[in-house]
């Protein structure tokens, strides 16, 4: 809900689980006028955590982060 109510606001959402979730992402997308990508990363793992951090950098590109909602 929460990463819905961004989305429709107009926000670029990342979500993350341990595994990717393309067809939460789209159907988040579909609720526009924001986007959502979806990312892997496995919490415990530090080089996971390094991977997607830099992952979310290019995506980013420069733009900063604004929100982060940790929802365990």
């Amino acid at each position: 809900m929460i990463s819905s109510g961004f989305v429709q606001a107009g926000a670029n959402v990342f979500i993350f689980s341990r595994k990717p979730d393309h067809d939460a992402a789209a159907r988040l997308t579909a609720k526009g006028p924001g986007c959502c990508k979806s990312f892997a990363c496995d919490v415990e793992n530090q080089d996971a955590i390094k991977t997607v951090a830099e992952e979310v950098e290019k995506e980013l590109n420069g733009q900063g982060l604004h929100v982060l909602v940790n929802n365990r």
